[in-house]
């Protein structure tokens, strides 16, 4: 792909709330077992919704969008499947003691982004990056569990309303303004 190629895409990062407690109270077999059970899940959902896994980072999940498969509809793609990621997780073994569900906090920003293949030479991955790519991974940060943080550039690509939804200012690290998001959480779920 050379220098990589330029296109609009809807990024989802998806993270685990309290992982480092929990790798430092379970054995680390444990942990990784409940880890696979929440990539495999997830994976499983975005791979349904035309999604390229990017890359698992510990306990964070970056996916991309409208690429390498093109679909219009990336943004809703996005949100449907972070709303069952949601669901999934909730479903996994606790990482607390007598608690069902792991906690996952999610954002879903849309913006061009630069594809291709870095590395050296021996070792390549395919990925996206950019400052879209970035806006996303931080954006992800200030997500509560259960909380999905849409993007305003996310939206507008929406045919889905997410009128009703709280509002939140964020402020990003390096960005030159705050981002205004919609909150989104599964019905019955309020923080």
């Amino acid at each position: 792909m050379g220098h990589g190629v330029t296109r609009v895409v809807t990024v989802l990062f998806a993270d685990v709330r309290g992982f480092t407690r929990m790798a430092a109270s379970r054995p680390p077999q444990e942990v990784v077992t409940i880890m696979n059970q929440f990539y495999q899940a997830s994976t499983d959902i975005l791979l349904q919704h035309d999604a390229c896994v990017d890359k698992f980072m510990g306990d964070q999940i970056m996916v991309v969008f409208n690429s390498p498969i093109t679909a219009v509809d990336h943004a809703d793609q996005a949100l449907e499947s972070a709303l069952a990621i949601d669901v999934a997780a909730r479903r996994l073994p606790g990482l607390e003691a007598g608690v069902n569900g792991l906690p996952v906090g999610m954002s879903i920003h849309t913006g061009e982004a630069v594809l291709g293949h870095v590395g050296s030479e021996e070792v390549k991955d395919f990925t996206a990056m950019g400052a879209t790519v970035n806006t996303g991974a931080r954006l992800q940060r200030y997500a509560d569990a259960g909380e999905i943080l849409v993007t305003e550039a996310a939206i507008a690509e929406m045919s889905r309303s997410v009128e009703g939804y709280e509002r939140r200012q964020v402020e990003i690290p390096g960005a030159p303004e705050m981002l205004s998001v919609a909150v989104v959480r599964n019905a019955g779920r309020h923080g």
